[in-house]
């Protein structure tokens, strides 16, 4: 693949986000990630003031917690900015298998 921005351009648009099925895929992801990333803000902001006090921790946690409520936000109004979705969701997935070692 000559082009690695066209192979994740194709990942992330696929033909089924046009009918309903791929609208609510996406939604899902959003809200599901927003709920993740969400959780493991106050999870990394706990570990931060109780065990290791460091204020890269509580960034971590403060920038976990601005994705998450951007992404809680976005989850709405997926329908009527399908760009912004579709970045939110490559960049939920980025994250979420950087972050957590999923696929």
């Amino acid at each position: 693949m000559a082009n690695p921005a066209a192979g994740i351009h194709r990942r992330y648009m696929p033909e089924e986000a046009i009918d309903g099925r791929g609208r609510r895929v996406r939604l899902l992801q959003i809200t599901n990630s927003a709920v993740l990333f969400t959780s493991a803000a106050a999870s990394v902001v706990i570990y931060a003031v109780v065990i290791n006090p460091s204020a890269s921790h509580a960034f971590l946690g403060f920038v976990l917690f601005l994705l998450g409520v951007s992404l809680a936000l976005l989850a709405p109004v997926a329908d009527q900015f399908p760009a912004a979705a579709t970045i939110g969701v490559a960049i939920a997935t980025s994250l979420r298998n950087y972050l957590f070692g999923g696929n």
